[in-house]
């Protein structure tokens, strides 16, 4: 099936309104056409420019993937979980060769200056304290420049930060 985009699942939606909806099946699922936007995907540019192959750039990484909850009370722990599970940040750095995770990074777009919103963000700001990872944030914008980018990872990356690579020409 052609990639038509979100808006070609609306008649089902209607349809689904209207009460004459089928049985779900695998034919409904489909390839979301935005999964990045505009800016995430200029960020990512500037981001690999910035590291090159230094560093493992990993897209929109599931907090409940990265990062696990331990209670002694199961229930507790499953709840715990819940609260991460839907939960992501827009770009990880990791360890070119262990693929350890060193840093999140997440852009802060308009909807970052909403209430809801900021309570989200000081959260998974006090997850990413717990568990010893430092979390980046850059404001979203349509580009970037890779020396800014550079040097927001080297700030907080310190001495695992990417060098750049040694100069191959003859002295």
């Amino acid at each position: 099936m052609a990639n038509d985009g979100c808006l070609a699942a609306l008649p089902r939606f209607l349809a689904a309104l209207m009460g004459t909806s089928r049985e779900p099946s695998v034919d409904d699922y489909y390839l979301r056409d935005d999964w990045m936007s505009p800016a995430e995907l200029s960020f990512h540019h500037v981001l690999r420019s910035a590291v090159g192959d230094r560093l493992t750039i990993c897209l929109k990484v599931s907090l409940g993937d990265l990062i696990y909850a331990s209670h002694p009370d199961r229930g507790k722990a499953l709840g715990l979980m819940n609260r991460i599970d839907r939960k992501h940040v827009d770009f990880l750095l990791c360890d070119r060769d262990t693929l350890r995770p060193l840093a999140g990074i997440e852009l802060d777009d308009a909807s970052h200056r909403q209430a809801r919103r900021q309570e989200r963000d000081r959260f998974v700001e006090s997850v990413f304290r717990a568990v010893g990872l430092p979390l980046l944030r850059a404001r979203a914008r349509h580009a970037y420049n890779v020396v800014e980018v550079a040097a927001l990872v080297e700030g907080v990356l310190g001495a695992e930060a990417p060098q750049p690579a040694p100069s191959t020409a003859a002295p």
